[in-house]
């Protein structure tokens, strides 16, 4: 149904030869292998791992895609993926890492009242009780 299907080694191939098809495989599996291991590593020392879980999950795209296209190097080599890794970021510090409680945001002319709390903070409660 999506056409011609030649996998991301058809162009690797053509561009670079076996070897440079190989060399472009590996990067791609040593990127995901370390990122991977990193978010373990730190969930298991206990660290805050929510902005690289989220991070890894939108970079997961080209690698479910893979069979089908070389996504990798097509979507995150350029201005706009490093533009979207700022606005994750600028996202999960005003929406996670900063304390928001019952504070109103002026929108042009609305005011928008937000009440949320975190989870983790009342999970915190409740252990130290």
């Amino acid at each position: 149904m999506i056409g011609n299907v030649y996998t991301a080694y058809r162009r690797w191939i053509y561009d670079f030869g076996i070897p440079g098809m190989i060399f472009l495989q590996a990067i791609m599996a040593a990127f995901y292998q370390i990122f991977y291991e990193k978010i373990k590593e730190n969930s298991r020392k206990g660290k805050d791992v929510d902005l690289l879980t989220i991070l890894y999950g939108y970079m997961a795209y080209p690698l479910f895609l893979h069979p089908i296209d070389g996504y990798l190097y097509l979507l995150t080599i350029r201005l706009a993926f490093i533009t979207t890794l700022v606005m994750y970021l600028l996202a999960y510090i005003v929406l996670i890492k900063t304390k928001i409680e019952d504070k109103k945001i002026k929108i042009g002319n609305k005011n928008i009242e937000l009440n949320l709390k975190r989870k983790r903070e009342k999970k915190n409660n409740n252990e130290k009780e």
